[in-house]
């Protein structure tokens, strides 16, 4: 990951919804900005997520951890 170097991240305006007795909608702002292949990047994004409860815990059930580089390729391409 030598090519994305991430300086800042920040998660803002939180937003809670239930579904049912079981079941959370959540929303929030991510702001973050870095480098890619030394160049500045910079992108504020709302993320949306169902959140569910099982066995007491809370666990997302729409999470996919993320390629960060191919991420950070394809904000680079948009930016442009």
């Amino acid at each position: 990951m030598d090519e994305f170097d991430l300086k800042s991240v920040s998660l803002m305006d939180f937003n809670y919804r239930p579904i049912g007795s079981d079941g959370m909608l959540v929303r929030y702002t991510v702001d973050y900005s870095g480098t890619f292949h030394g160049e500045a990047i910079h992108n504020k994004s709302i993320i949306g997520e169902v959140w569910e409860k099982a066995a007491q815990d809370w666990k997302t059930s729409t999470f996919k951890k993320p390629n960060l580089n191919s991420f950070a390729l394809w904000i680079h391409r948009w930016a442009a």
